[in-house]
């Protein structure tokens, strides 16, 4: 989970740059973390996104997980391992700063640097199509999006963790 911990939370980087008006956000995903020795996890699944601080990713490949950030809490619920897990992000991770930061290339590329890394953001048709960066381990990560749609009404309904009452909950400092 640590490893993995501030790829789930890039969703918050669709609210800014030329996408200021969007109040939400959903797509397909495929991301794909590649290490120095040229392993590589690819996980996919699905994303949905509204303003101010809603956001569930659901993956689907290789494991059925749910991961949830509504405001300053991140909930992961792992199905497989019959178990939710609830952090809450620490006021040092401001991915605000980071779209503050973003600055166009050229048309459809941004680039921002925040905490001593590069992130760039790759646009196609006016859409977010491709984040890539390195993460805490040096790994690199694209996170593609597809099938994106943009401002439709998404019900908070959408947001709502449901735990099995037989799963172990874990709170994360």
């Amino acid at each position: 989970m640590k490893k993995m911990f501030f790829i789930f939370l890039l969703p918050s980087l669709i609210f800014g740059i030329d996408f200021k008006n969007v109040l939400t956000f959903s797509a397909d995903f495929k991301q794909t973390i590649s290490s120095e020795n040229e392993k590589k996890a690819v996980y996919e699944g699905s994303v949905i996104a509204k303003r101010p601080k809603l956001i569930k990713w659901t993956y689907k490949k290789p494991v059925k997980k749910y991961l949830y950030i509504i405001a300053n809490e991140v909930i992961m619920v792992e199905p497989e391992l019959e178990q939710a897990m609830f952090k809450t992000i620490n006021d040092d991770i401001n991915f605000l700063q980071i779209l503050k930061k973003a600055k166009k290339i050229s048309k459809e590329k941004y680039e921002a640097f925040y905490q001593n890394k590069k992130y760039t953001v790759l646009l196609k048709n006016d859409n977010i199509y491709k984040i890539i960066y390195k993460d805490s381990l040096d790994n690199d990560v694209v996170i593609e999006f597809f099938n994106q749609k943009i401002n439709y009404k998404i019900n908070n309904k959408e947001f709502k963790v449901n735990i099995p009452k037989d799963y172990d909950v874990i709170f994360e400092k």
